[in-house]
């Protein structure tokens, strides 16, 4: 039997048996469905919670937003909170941070950080004014070098400038050096005047080539003699001299006063050693005055090498020597002796220390026994010239480990004017042994004596690292009487 429902009603009549085969589609089902309905649930809407029981299936929460937290109870399962983000640190009421959660960066940034610029400043400065007040040579600590100029020995190289060995500092004054090719003269009863007998060319330590530079041969210095550099210095020059004698029974002399222009005018030896008038010379002009030792170098007899140096500077005089039992000949290590020297000749009755002679000069020396040879191997004038630039580098300072950073202290004066830090004064500093110098940035820093400036430079990145260091001071600007800036110290951090 076939049932066919048009319309909007009731089906009555019918208590059971009646199978609906196919789709039945209806707008509103008044009862209980039974059985397993199929199909969309998606116009199910608004359906109220209480209607709602039973356990929820396990299905996707995704579309579960914005729950009020108040609604949320119980516990949390033990899942990821990778996704947890945002949280309020004050949220963190209780509990332990563990140590492997806290960078360092975390730590550190909320660290006021340790300047100790000003203490290596202090121990610096602290290291020149000992340095200073010892008159120490240059010297080294693990992590800091000092130089106050007492020698030259912390230094490898000048360019157009020089160190001032009385006022100790470094400048871009520098000597102008006029060489003396003047040789010997004198001897055996000869003229001031006359060439020595027997002399013949030297090439002294200085390379000037000297036709009379050297006398060798025992037969050239027959009996006593006495012979003079050829060569009348003024009253105002500064000179060196460095003569070298082989033997024994040495004599050693000055003679100064009006000697005028003519060598041949001052008078004729006798063959006595020179170290008196009456000894010396047969005749002579007048208004003389001769100062010697005999035997020289120190009051008694010495039988070897023996170098002489005459060195005049603002009419100071002195007379300083450096011996040895071997036939050496001069060299750096011998001339730095020599300028350095306290040894003046002769020690007895201090003919050598330092003097006023502000008078012309006649230079000799004269021989008593068994001398072998005399040779001239320095003689010149210098006078001091300030240039307009000019630059000191210091000796390789070995560092225990590769540096990347250095600091400076320096002291200066303005002898005259006033210097313009990292203009009219600048500093270097090198890490590979001077083949790269990074410059630093000076700042003043106060007095460090009464009219001795200081300036600084911390934390200086060099651009090339290494193990050997090296300083490099520049001079610019530089003019006599309106600008002369003297370096006096220099101390190295690193």
């Amino acid at each position: 039997m076939s049932v066919q429902i048009k319309g909007v009603g009731t089906i009555g009549g019918i208590d059971q048996g009646l199978t609906i085969v196919g789709v039945v589609t209806a707008t509103t089902f008044v009862g209980n469905l039974t059985g397993n309905p199929t199909g969309s649930g998606a116009d199910l809407t608004n359906l109220p919670a209480a209607n709602l029981t039973g356990t929820l299936p396990a299905i996707s929460g995704a579309n579960l937003t914005n729950l009020p937290a108040a609604n949320l109870t119980g516990t949390l399962p033990a899942i990821s909170g990778a996704n947890l983000t945002n949280l309020d640190a004050s949220d963190l009421a209780s509990g332990t941070v563990p140590d492997a959660r806290i960078s360092s960066s975390s730590v550190t940034q909320h660290v006021t950080a340790f300047d100790d610029n000003n203490i290596i400043n202090d121990i610096s400065i602290l290291a020149l004014k000992v340095s200073a007040l010892e008159n120490s040579a240059a010297s080294n600590t693990n992590s800091t070098y000092v130089d106050t100029f007492q020698d030259g020995a912390g230094i490898s190289n000048f360019s157009t400038s020089s160190r001032d060995s009385s006022g100790e500092y470094v400048s871009s004054m520098f000597d102008v050096v006029t060489n003396i090719s003047a040789g010997w003269k004198g001897g055996g009863n000869q003229n001031t005047g006359t060439d020595a007998a027997g002399a013949t060319s030297y090439t002294g330590y200085d390379g000037v080539s000297r036709s009379k530079g050297q006398i060798v041969g025992n037969s050239n210095f027959s009996g006593y003699n006495t012979f003079n550099i050829g060569h009348i210095f003024g009253a105002s020059d500064n000179f060196e001299v460095i003569y070298n004698q082989r033997g024994n029974w040495h004599a050693i002399y000055r003679l100064h006063g009006n000697l005028g222009s003519n060598l041949s005018s001052i008078g004729t030896y006798r063959s006595e050693p020179g170290y008196s008038l009456a000894s010396a010379f047969s005749s002579h002009m007048g208004g003389l005055t001769m100062a010697g030792a005999y035997p020289a170098p120190a009051g008694s007899n010495f039988d070897g090498t023996t170098f002489y140096r005459f060195y005049r500077l603002n009419n100071s005089m002195k007379i300083t020597y450096y011996n040895s039992v071997s036939d050496v000949s001069l060299n750096s290590t011998i001339l730095n002796d020599l300028r350095t020297s306290t040894s003046y000749v002769p020690n007895s009755n201090g003919f050598g220390k330092p003097t006023t002679i502000n008078q012309q000069m006649l230079l000799g020396m004269g021989e008593g026994g068994s001398t072998s040879h005399m040779k001239i191997d320095m003689a010149n004038t210098f006078a001091p010239g300030l240039t307009a630039s000019g630059s000191v580098t210091s000796v390789t300072i070995n560092a225990a480990s590769t540096t990347s950073k250095m600091g400076v202290v320096v002291t200066y004066i303005d002898h005259s004017g006033t210097a313009t830090l990292n203009t009219d004064l600048k500093l270097y500093l090198s890490a590979n042994n001077g083949s790269n110098f990074t410059q630093v940035t000076l700042a003043a820093l106060p007095l460090f004596a009464t009219g001795v400036k200081m300036a600084k430079a911390n934390d200086v990145t060099i651009s090339n690292t290494g193990t050997q260091l090296k300083w490099k001071i520049e001079f610019a600007n530089q003019a006599s009487g309106s600008k002369e800036t003297r370096v006096t110290g220099v101390s190295i951090q690193y």
